[in-house]
Order: structure tokens, then C-alpha cells, then sequence
């Protein structure tokens, strides 16, 4: 090993060259795969701040029928109920619906959320979004999107006027003012979504007392944990088969498959990434090993046998390769590091990355097992292509190499 060192110094340029090649291909690697993760969990977050929460009870026809009738009624209850299960656990009923907001100028249609302000609070991302405007003070007060403001032309203190359809099958429609505008960081919620007092929501609907949803969020947060479903078998064995009871990753199916195949998705760009960089190295190496023919010669006619040769070339490539690794993780490291406070700004990208639930400031999330795993293959596949270099170099005989000379 002593003498593989001093050799893999010969020649510093082409040493520093590869070590560059691993160096470069190793950081991005382990910082591009903390972005990645970082966008996959921004996407499962978001979409259980966007009412799912980790579990969510509904009427089992709301599911494929979402209109009032098919509400769970006597909410209070069966949330009761819940929390007796669940003492942990916070409990947040709300009624959700779609209606249609009109304006002197304008019809959108949209989704009206009933809540207790005070509640939704780590609960949805309503209750952490920055309001502009006084906020639910009343029953009259109404939030909206700044998206949506912006689109309908209307600020702080106009009137909008909300239609849906009633519990007793009627057309009810009630004015409201804009007392707030909030911010949510995806343009489609502030599109889509608008706020009233649940008290104003159920007196519009004629629904006392019930909900469309009752969502369950639970202390512990680890978006790959099965718990959440474990949790949610526990509570369909306590609630009458009526009522559908869902962990987030039933709810969003699609996205749950995507998070359980995202350590494929990141081994296969991996390999690509590190097998294209691959042969640079093998072009590099070999070159040197041309370069030396006459050593490898002589040190054959030395006595030297052809299984010391391979394995001191094997040598020299896993050193280079080591070097490389070890700059590239204390780079892609420091990179994280620096990215974990601010975040990744992706604004300019925003309608690209909002139609798949992301925010606009991407926050790197690292596991042991992504640097295990990219380390891994980086050695693995390091070890590989050394391999034909050595092959190469103890193929020759002193013969071969004076005849060449």
C-alpha cells in the first residue's frame, strides 16, 4: 500500500484529475439526493397539511361522493371518541366542501373549508400560512388565497358571495367579507381554497354539530413509519363501518408507492451517474498504465509475479478513488449544511414544482443510509473498473516490454 501511494503520486496532475472526476461526481451525488429526498418529503408534508393529516375519518360515501348529505354527523362524538383512543393524538373536525364564490366580475369555483382557526394550528397549512388582513374574527369574515385575490382583482374588505348547495338539497348562497389574504406557497391551494368560521359553515349548510372530515394528527412524524396505518386499523375496530377511516398513504396511494421506491430511484441514478464517470477513469488509468510498460516489464523480470502487479494497480485506482470519495463527502456534507438553514429557493421553477405538491423553498434532507448507499456504490463500482487497468498491466511480459522499448 506504501508503494501504491508514492506511485498514484508520480504523476499529480492525472492523480488530482480523477480524484476530481470522484470528487465532483460524489458531491452531487450526495447533495443532489438530499434535494431529492428533500422534495419527496416536502411533497408527502404538504399534502397531509392539505387536510389529510395522518389519518382522516370520513363517511365511507363521501369517499367516492363528496356532497353534504353524505357528512359525518354528530362529529363531536365520534372525535370524542378518537381522542379517547388516541390521547396523543390532536383531533380537528371541519366541513369541506366545493362552492361556487361570485364577484360583481367574476365565478370561481372553489373549495369552502369550515374550521376553528385556533385549531388548525400544526394541524393544516392554513394555520401556519402568513395572513395578510385581520383574520376569522366573525362569522361574516372570509380568507382567500393571495393567488386568488390577485385573480379576481378583489383585496381587504370587499364582499364575495359564496353559493352551495344546503343539507336540505337547496341552492343557499351568503355574503362575506375578505378579512384576511394568505399566503401558502402553492399557488393551486391559493387558488383553490377559501376559509370561514365552522360556526358560519354550519349555519349556512343547516349541518349543526357535523363535518365532512374529522383529521387526526399524530405525534410522531416519520412520513416511512407504518404506524399512521397501524393506527388507523385501531380506530376502524372502534368506529362503526359507516365512517372511512384512512392513513395518509391510503388516502394518496401514488404518493406513498413513489416514497417507497425513491432508494431505487436514487441507486439507479447512482449507477448511471458513477458508470459515466467511469469511463474517464478507466480511459485515465489506462493511459498511465501505458505510460508505465517498461516498469511493469521490468519488475516482472524481476521475479515480481503477475498477481503482485494487479494488485498493486488495484491499489493505486481504489486510493485515488478514496481520496476522491472522502473530498466528495465532506463537500456534498457541507453543501447540505449550508442549504439546511435557507433552504434551495426553486421560485423561479414554481409552477413547474407546485403541480407535483412541492414548495417553493426546498429544504435537503440526508439519511446515513443515503451516504451509505452512495459510498457503497462508489467503492463497488470503483473496485470494478480497476479491475481491467490491472488486467492490463500484468499482461505484459519483459519480452513485450524491450521489444517495445
Amino acid at each position: 500500500m506504501t508503494m501504491a501511494w508514492r506511485n498514484i503520486w508520480r504523476s499529480k496532475r492525472r492523480t488530482l484529475v480523477i480524484i476530481s472526476a470522484v470528487f465532483i461526481g460524489v458531491a452531487s451525488m450526495v447533495f443532489l439526493s438530499a434535494i431529492s429526498r428533500g422534495m419527496v418529503y416536502s411533497m408527502v408534508e404538504n399534502s397531509i397539511n392539505n387536510f389529510t393529516g395522518h389519518i382522516l375519518i370520513r363517511d365511507a360515501d363521501f369517499v367516492s361522493d363528496p356532497v353534504v348529505e353524505n357528512r359525518i354527523k354528530d362529529a363531536e362524538s365520534i372525535a370524542e371518541r378518537v381522542k379517547n383512543e388516541l390521547p396523543e393524538a390532536k383531533v380537528v373536525k371541519r366541513i369541506r366542501l366545493n362552492a361556487v364564490l361570485n364577484t360583481a366580475r367574476n365565478t370561481e369555483g372553489v373549495s369552502l373549508v369550515g374550521i376553528y382557526i385556533n385549531k388548525e394550528e400544526d394541524a393544516s397549512f392554513i394555520g401556519s400560512a402568513p395572513l395578510e388582513g385581520s383574520g376569522l374574527k366573525n362569522d361574516n369574515a372570509i380568507l382567500i388565497g393571495r393567488a386568488l385575490s390577485e385573480k379576481i382583482g378583489l383585496g381587504q374588505g370587499k364582499k364575495v358571495i359564496i353559493s352551495m348547495q344546503s343539507a336540505e338539497g337547496e341552492t343557499v348562497s351568503r355574503a362575506y367579507r375578505i378579512a384576511g389574504i394568505y399566503d401558502a406557497g402553492q399557488e393551486q391551494l391559493e387558488k383553490r381554497y377559501v376559509f370561514v368560521t365552522y360556526n358560519s359553515s354550519e349555519k349556512m349548510l343547516s349541518v349543526h354539530g357535523d363535518a365532512t372530515e374529522i383529521s387526526i394528527i399524530l405525534p410522531e412524524n416519520d412520513v416511512e413509519s407504518d404506524i399512521y396505518s397501524a393506527y388507523s386499523e385501531e380506530l376502524k375496530a372502534v368506529l362503526d363501518k359507516k365512517y372511512s377511516v384512512m392513513s395518509w398513504r391510503e388516502v394518496m396511494p401514488a404518493l406513498s408507492s413513489y416514497l417507497d421506491l425513491f432508494d431505487s430511484f436514487m441507486l439507479i441514478w447512482y449507477l448511471v451517474v458513477f458508470i459515466a464517470m467511469g469511463f474517464g477513469i478507466v480511459n485515465t488509468i489506462l493511459m498511465a498504465v501505458y505510460e508505465r510498460i517498461r516498469e511493469f516489464g521490468l519488475i516482472r523480470a524481476l521475479g515480481v509475479k503477475w498477481t503482485g502487479i494487479f494488485r498493486m494497480v488495484v491499489a493505486e485506482t481504489s486510493l485515488i478513488i478514496l481520496l476522491g470519495l472522502a473530498a466528495g463527502n465532506i463537500a456534498g456534507l457541507l453543501l447540505v449544511w449550508y442549504f439546511s438553514s435557507g433552504g434551495l429557493d426553486l421560485t423561479q421553477f414554481a409552477k413547474g414544482v407546485e403541480m407535483f405538491g412541492v414548495s417553493r423553498v426546498v429544504y435537503p434532507v440526508l439519511t446515513f443510509g443515503d451516504i451509505l448507499m452512495t459510498d457503497a456504490t462508489v467503492l463497488i463500482l470503483g473496485l470494478i473498473i480497476s479491475l481491467y487497468p490491472a488486467y492490463k498491466a500484468c499482461s505484459f511480459t519483459p519480452v513485450q516490454t524491450m521489444r517495445d522499448m
